[in-house]
């Protein structure tokens, strides 16, 4: 059994020497040099590897491997480069980013200066245009004055000569009849020569107002439609097509564009203007001196609307116009935005009534020049008091605003009160008109509901007109139901719980 055994094992070793000792027809494959290593992982598996591709020297699995790890080691290394040329890259991105944030910075603050100056430039040239006018106005009251002034010597001088012909003629017819006579002459030299210096006073009249020369107007529009270079104002927009839609770098600055215009232009109506029909009936009238009813048409000579109202032209300047009057409380004020547009009540020839001409009106008549208005107040106790101003007042799609400045009178200023520390609420200048059915003004509630009447309240009032019609002094916790001073109120003259007696609201063109 055991001789069994060991044949067994001798032929199996020499079946395996046999197999190892197996040559491979094609003989040995030739090996480059450097290319196969023991650490070689032989059983993986390799592309096909053909002579069109590697020539007479297909490469082995190692080989294979050791060229993809010098490649791959070959992009490791640009890949690495790249990184490094972005780092820097962004490092200096962030130092542009921060100088470029700072340039914005200085050049918004800069630029927002500007824009401040642009508006500077505009209010001063504003005031200074203001302040003409108001010259203008007052020098053109001096000139009447000095007018009325002259004609009135010129009366008293015919006065005083017709009196001494008077005296010389009684002396004379007594002189054959009286017991005494005192000789009298009529120094005629004297008369001759005053003539001849009133009428070479004549000759040297003062420049009239409507001659002087052109008053520019500055005027202020924004640049909407004007095309900004790109460069300086704005940017594409990410995700617009072609760059068809920019970013407004700056929108905090206002760009404007300043304008010099001629007065009477077609956006700016001129200082000195034509003037409405209570002046030309104040001028066309045989004396001048009549006071009562006349038929205007607000909108000029081509409207077709003919309005009926009072003109005051009595004095030494007549031509004013009634827009406004209390006096007896029979009217009630406290009316809608529809009735203070079209105007209400009415006054006689004789000046007596409550009524309000209209806000339209007081548009038309106030936007064709230069117009003052005239406020006339009278207490219970008999004080009387007045203001004027330079007021305009603008169109029904603006809110019918308040424009007025160069007050003058002994009133006191209740429509500006610039002096006051609460004037940026209760100024009435700029405020636009308010109705309990149409609310404009600045309070969170409604001023018109609260103080009655319509008016130009701010936050809420300094001056009303059209308040409730109270009795001198009133105590509001018991005559109103909102416990406020809500009576017709002129707080410069009288306290805010003090309701005038009687008030009157005049307007006149500048030019007369």
């Amino acid at each position: 059994m055991e001789r069994l055994n060991l044949l067994v094992c001798l032929g199996l070793i020499c079946v395996a020497s046999a197999l190892a000792t197996v040559v491979d027809p094609r003989g040995a494959r030739p090996v480059e040099q450097g290319t196969r290593a023991d650490k070689c992982a032989t059983q993986r598996e390799w592309p096909f590897c053909t002579d069109d591709e590697w020539g007479s020297k297909c490469p082995s699995g190692c080989r294979i491997q050791g060229l993809m790890d010098k490649y791959d080691h070959s992009l490791l290394k640009k890949i690495e480069k790249i990184r490094s040329l972005l780092d820097q890259n962004r490092v200096k991105h962030r130092s542009t980013d921060q100088v470029s944030k700072q340039t914005y910075d200085f050049l918004k603050e800069k630029l927002i200066l500007e824009a401040g100056n642009d508006n500077n430039y505009y209010d001063l040239a504003q005031s200074l245009r203001q302040r003409i006018t108001d010259l203008k106005i007052k020098i053109d009251r001096q000139l009447r004055i000095l007018g009325a002034l002259k004609d009135r010597v010129k009366d008293q001088v015919v006065e005083m000569q017709r009196l001494e012909v008077d005296i010389d003629i009684k002396l004379r017819s007594c002189k054959g009849s009286c017991k005494g006579y005192s000789e009298y002459q009529v120094d005629q030299e004297s008369y001759v020569a005053l003539n001849k210096q009133i009428n070479q006073l004549d000759s040297h009249s003062a420049q009239n107002i409507e001659t002087v020369g052109t008053l520019y107007v500055m005027k202020s529009r924004p640049l909407q439609s004007v095309t900004v270079d790109s460069v300086f104002k704005s940017k594409n927009v990410e995700g617009s097509m072609a760059g068809q839609q920019k970013a407004d770098l700056f929108p905090e600055v206002k760009t404007v564009h300043l304008v010099l215009e001629e007065e009477g232009s077609s956006s700016s109506p001129a200082t000195i203007s034509k003037v409405p029909d209570c002046v030309e009936a104040y001028q066309n009238h045989l004396k001048g001196e009549t006071n009562g009813l006349f038929k205007i048409k607000p909108g000029g000579t081509d409207s077709i609307e003919v309005v009926e109202v009072y003109c005051q032209q009595e004095g030494m300047m007549g031509g004013w116009l009634l827009v406004q009057q209390r006096e007896s409380g029979a009217l009630s004020f406290n009316r809608t935005w529809a009735e203070y547009r079209n105007g209400f009540g009415l006054v006689d020839a004789k000046g007596k009534g409550e009524f309000w001409l209209g806000n339209q009106n007081l548009h038309l008549l106030t936007n064709q020049g230069e117009t003052m208005l005239k406020v006339e107040l009278e207490d219970w106790e008999g004080g009387e008091a007045s203001a004027e101003y330079t007021i305009r007042v603008g169109s029904e799609d603006e809110g019918y605003p308040l424009h007025v400045s160069g007050y003058t009178g002994d009133a006191g200023d209740a429509l500006v009160i610039p002096k006051s520390d609460m004037a940026s609420y209760l100024s009435h200048n700029g405020m636009k008109f308010s109705t309990f059915d149409k609310d404009n003004d600045k309070w969170e509630e409604n001023c018109a509901e609260m103080y009655g009447g319509g008016w130009w309240y701010n936050n809420c009032q300094s001056a009303n007109l059209n308040g409730i019609y109270y009795k001198g002094t009133y105590d509001p916790e018991k005559n109103t139901p909102y416990e406020i001073e809500n009576g017709v109120v002129w707080a410069t003259y009288k306290p805010a719980n003090y309701s005038l007696k009687t008030v009157r609201m005049f307007i006149r063109p500048a030019a007369f």
